[in-house]
């Protein structure tokens, strides 16, 4: 075995102490790294909290100090809305009714053209009979309801009602007019 002298023992030293001096730089400064991401991300967040948590109360004391201006001008504005919402709401209703007015129109008109493909004049006064009874049935109330809504419309418009000019008489009554 081989003995070493003392000036290879203090070369293997000093690589030894360089290799641990290097890994110790290393280390310290990927120490360095984590530390460093960990605080500025801590300080960070509450940075934004705290920019939040300000924002957050001057907001607060601006709106407080227009509420307290505007809270007449938040009462008509909500009476306005509601005034507009049924006004809406009406008007939608009515043009429901319209529309079932002409299905009725439109369904009774395709009951008159197969009972005039009939020639039995039984068949035919009998059809008028029924037809009259479920045209009163069916048209009148919503004719009834149109009318109404159109009062309240015109109530809440502040203007005068409007009259519809609708049918009155079932399809084969005024079929039987022209005849």
């Amino acid at each position: 075995m081989q003995t070493m002298t003392p000036w290879r023992q203090r070369k293997k030293a000093a690589k030894r102490q360089k290799v641990l001096t290097i890994g110790l730089v290393v280390f310290t400064f990927l120490c360095g790294i984590g530390a460093g991401y960990w605080w500025n991300s801590e300080h960070s967040m509450v940075k934004q909290l705290t920019y939040a948590l300000e924002k957050t109360k001057d907001d607060l004391s601006m709106a407080k100090h227009t509420l307290d201006g505007t809270r007449a001008d938040l009462d008509t504005t909500r009476l306005e809305l509601e005034k507009i919402s049924k006004v809406s709401d009406i008007r939608k209703n009515s043009e429901a009714i319209f529309l079932k007015v002409l299905d009725v129109h439109r369904k009774y008109s395709k009951i008159v053209e197969a009972a005039d493909k009939n020639v039995s004049k039984n068949k035919r006064g009998k059809t008028k009979k029924e037809l009259e009874v479920m045209w009163e049935s069916e048209f009148f109330p919503l004719k009834d309801q149109l009318t109404q809504l159109e009062n309240t419309l015109a109530e809440l418009e502040q203007r005068e009602s409007r009259e519809f000019d609708l049918p009155t008489t079932p399809p084969m009554m005024l079929r039987e007019s022209k005849k």
